[in-house]
Protein backbone atom coordinates (compact mmCIF):
# COMPACT_ATOMS: atom_id res chain seq x y z
CA UNK A 1 0.00 0.00 0.00
CA UNK A 2 1.50 3.46 -1.13
CA UNK A 3 1.73 6.12 1.24
CA UNK A 4 0.23 9.40 0.01
CA UNK A 5 0.01 12.96 1.45
CA UNK A 6 -2.93 14.25 2.47
CA UNK A 7 -2.45 17.30 -0.24
CA UNK A 8 -1.79 14.94 -2.78
CA UNK A 9 -4.96 12.90 -1.72
CA UNK A 10 -7.04 15.88 -2.22
CA UNK A 11 -5.65 17.03 -5.30
CA UNK A 12 -6.96 13.91 -7.14
CA UNK A 13 -9.98 14.20 -5.72
CA UNK A 14 -10.04 17.79 -7.00
CA UNK A 15 -10.36 19.50 -3.66
CA UNK A 16 -8.41 22.70 -2.95
CA UNK A 17 -6.11 22.00 -0.52
CA UNK A 18 -5.98 26.04 0.83
CA UNK A 19 -9.95 25.82 0.88
CA UNK A 20 -9.62 23.22 3.75
CA UNK A 21 -9.16 24.34 7.20
CA UNK A 22 -8.08 21.74 10.39
CA UNK A 23 -8.52 23.07 13.49
CA UNK A 24 -6.92 19.51 15.18
CA UNK A 25 -4.40 16.89 13.26
CA UNK A 26 -7.72 14.31 14.02
CA UNK A 27 -9.57 16.55 12.16
CA UNK A 28 -6.73 15.99 9.28
CA UNK A 29 -6.37 12.58 9.85
CA UNK A 30 -10.34 12.15 9.61
CA UNK A 31 -10.49 13.64 6.25
CA UNK A 32 -7.58 11.80 4.87
CA UNK A 33 -8.77 8.63 5.82
CA UNK A 34 -12.25 9.36 4.03
CA UNK A 35 -10.41 10.39 0.80
CA UNK A 36 -8.08 7.11 1.16
CA UNK A 37 -11.13 5.09 1.32
CA UNK A 38 -12.83 6.83 -1.29
CA UNK A 39 -9.59 6.25 -3.96
CA UNK A 40 -9.33 2.78 -3.05
CA UNK A 41 -13.19 2.28 -4.15
CA UNK A 42 -14.80 1.30 -1.03
CA UNK A 43 -17.40 4.50 -1.70
CA UNK A 44 -18.11 6.82 -4.31
CA UNK A 45 -17.34 10.61 -2.53
CA UNK A 46 -20.75 11.81 -3.89
CA UNK A 47 -21.97 8.80 -0.79
CA UNK A 48 -20.35 10.09 1.46
CA UNK A 49 -21.06 13.74 0.26
CA UNK A 50 -24.74 12.69 1.06
CA UNK A 51 -24.51 10.65 4.30
CA UNK A 52 -22.61 14.04 5.33
CA UNK A 53 -25.41 16.08 4.53
CA UNK A 54 -28.13 13.79 6.23
CA UNK A 55 -25.80 13.88 9.34
CA UNK A 56 -25.33 17.46 9.94
CA UNK A 57 -29.01 17.56 9.15
CA UNK A 58 -29.76 15.09 11.70
CA UNK A 59 -27.78 16.88 14.21
CA UNK A 60 -30.27 19.53 15.87
CA UNK A 61 -27.80 19.59 19.23
CA UNK A 62 -26.01 22.06 18.08
CA UNK A 63 -24.68 24.84 15.48
CA UNK A 64 -21.36 25.25 16.09
CA UNK A 65 -19.54 25.37 13.41
CA UNK A 66 -17.04 23.21 15.44
CA UNK A 67 -19.06 19.92 15.64
CA UNK A 68 -18.37 19.95 11.68
CA UNK A 69 -15.35 16.97 12.01
CA UNK A 70 -17.53 15.34 14.86
CA UNK A 71 -20.51 15.00 12.06
CA UNK A 72 -17.76 14.37 9.31
CA UNK A 73 -16.57 11.22 11.41
CA UNK A 74 -20.10 10.37 12.51
CA UNK A 75 -21.15 10.15 8.71
CA UNK A 76 -17.75 8.04 7.84
CA UNK A 77 -18.87 5.71 10.74
CA UNK A 78 -22.55 5.20 9.54
CA UNK A 79 -21.28 4.87 5.66
CA UNK A 80 -18.61 2.48 6.66
CA UNK A 81 -21.48 0.74 8.49
CA UNK A 82 -24.08 0.31 5.93
CA UNK A 83 -21.36 -0.84 3.98
CA UNK A 84 -20.41 -3.36 6.46
CA UNK A 85 -16.61 -2.66 6.22
CA UNK A 86 -17.13 -2.12 9.88
CA UNK A 87 -18.85 -3.46 12.96
CA UNK A 88 -21.16 -0.53 14.44
CA UNK A 89 -20.52 -2.46 17.74
CA UNK A 90 -17.30 -2.63 17.70
CA UNK A 91 -17.00 1.01 17.09
CA UNK A 92 -19.23 2.02 19.54
CA UNK A 93 -17.45 -0.19 22.57
CA UNK A 94 -13.58 1.38 21.07
CA UNK A 95 -15.29 4.55 21.27
CA UNK A 96 -16.31 4.07 24.73
CA UNK A 97 -12.79 2.50 25.98
CA UNK A 98 -11.39 5.70 24.98
CA UNK A 99 -13.96 7.81 26.94
CA UNK A 100 -13.39 5.48 30.32
CA UNK A 101 -9.13 6.14 29.36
Amino acid sequence: MTVRSLEDLMTDAAIEPREVVFRAPWEARAFAIALSLCESGKYKWPEFQRMLIAEISADTSSTDSHQYYRQFVGALEKLLSHKRLIDAREVESKIQQLKSS
